[in-house]
């Protein structure tokens, strides 16, 4: 063979060496660079979003007891009174006849409301009494295991809600015999003197009507009181939402750190009302309310903001729900295998905003990809 035969056979062998190296690396698909994570293990939660207003159960409204001229005391709202505590006072001279039969009358009226308090409290006690024997009945059955302890928890809450109604009632009952004697004492004084306007209940003063001397009829408003241990929140939730509610649930407030973790799903209303949305849509919304479990500086009528466990779990494996691949019949996330993306497919339990849990198909401490862009499939090389 010549010299330059040898040499065109080289240059050949050359080229096609060089062809060969181009068409393989032309023929690998080029990696892709994306954002992975770990699969961890945490508490993940269920929640609902709510946004309701404070509303204190347990208040009562000081009026005047007759028409006449009225000296206010130096009150302001926020201030805390005891029961029988002087409010004002009032210039009734000699009772004329006008205002003895409104006195009368207002007696009569609040002799009737007592009798009623009175019933209802016994009531509530006889309920009380039997829900107490409830209560110990599902502890004996829950140590023997005969129930389960969502069945006992549900007894003790009952008894609780009882107890809270009957501790108010017997407030009420308090304040009507003092609101009582106070009307007596009006009613028997013909004396030409100022006489006091005493609270019929201790507690904040939640609003002022008449801040100066003045001539005021009958009944006119002049304090509003509330007891910090009847606050409660009215929140509306969709029907579809309220279906997954259940008396018990735990809530959060959200924006205020003594309040956090405080308030149970008090009372779900049976019945939806019609409330047209701000875009206009009409929507079937239901009313519940939470109660707080502890004594906090919230007003009356406050404006907040929380959520309410629907499920959590304090030792769950979660994944960020935008690691997520949802398929038409499965869901699946990539799997990050020697610098390649693998799809896998995973089992779901519970889902939050932003994290689900991993029932299966993948284990703690896996590296997946979040936020996979639509080019990557399994196998494909990966670049973080």
């Amino acid at each position: 063979m010549t010299l330059g035969s040898r040499r065109r056979i080289t240059g050949w062998a050359f080229f096609l060496v060089i062809t060969i190296a181009m068409i393989y690396v032309l023929a690998i698909p080029p990696s892709v660079e994306v954002d992975v994570t770990e699969v961890t293990r945490g508490s993940i939660e269920q929640s609902l979003t709510f946004d309701g207003r404070i509303h204190y159960v347990n208040t009562t409204m000081i009026t005047m007891p007759v028409s006449t001229v009225y000296i206010p005391e130096r009150f302001e709202p926020g201030d805390t009174v005891e029961v029988g505590a002087k409010l004002g006072w009032y210039r009734s001279l000699i009772l004329d006849e006008r205002a003895e039969s409104e006195l009368a009358e207002r007696e009569s009226a609040l002799l009737d409301g007592l009798d009623m308090a009175v019933i209802q409290q016994r009531a509530l006690l006889i309920q009380m009494q039997q829900y107490d024997v409830d209560a110990r009945r599902m502890a004996r059955l829950y140590q023997r295991g005969a129930v389960s302890l969502a069945d006992y928890e549900r007894a003790k809450l009952q008894l609780d809600r009882v107890v809270h109604e009957h501790e108010l009632a017997e407030k009420r009952i308090e304040q009507m015999k003092h609101e009582h004697a106070a009307l007596r004492t009006g009613y028997a004084s013909s004396l030409s003197r100022g006489l006091p306007i005493t609270s019929a209940m201790g507690g904040v003063i939640l609003s002022r009507d008449a801040d100066a001397q003045q001539l005021l009829s009958a009944g006119a408003p002049l304090y509003r009181i509330g007891t910090l241990d009847s606050i409660e929140v009215e929140i509306d939730v969709l029907s579809t939402d309220a279906a997954n509610l259940k008396v018990g649930m735990s809530a959060l407030i959200d924006g205020h750190s003594d309040t956090a973790a405080v308030a149970l799903v008090h009372r779900i209303e049976p019945s939806a009302f019609t409330k047209v949305s701000a875009l206009g849509i009409e929507e079937q919304r239901v009313r519940v309310i939470l109660r707080l479990r502890k004594q906090v500086r919230l007003g009356d009528g406050y404006a907040v903001s929380g959520r309410i466990i629907l499920w959590e779990s304090r030792n769950s494996i979660r994944l960020p729900s935008n690691a997520l691949v949802v398929g038409d019949r499965d869901t699946s996330v990539f799997v990050v295998s020697g610098g390649t993306a693998v799809q896998r497919r995973v089992r779901l339990g519970y889902r939050s905003n932003d994290a689900v849990e991993i029932k299966g198909g993948i284990q703690e401490g896996t590296t997946v990809v979040v936020n996979p862009p639509s080019s990557l499939r399994s196998g494909t090389r990966i670049r973080r």
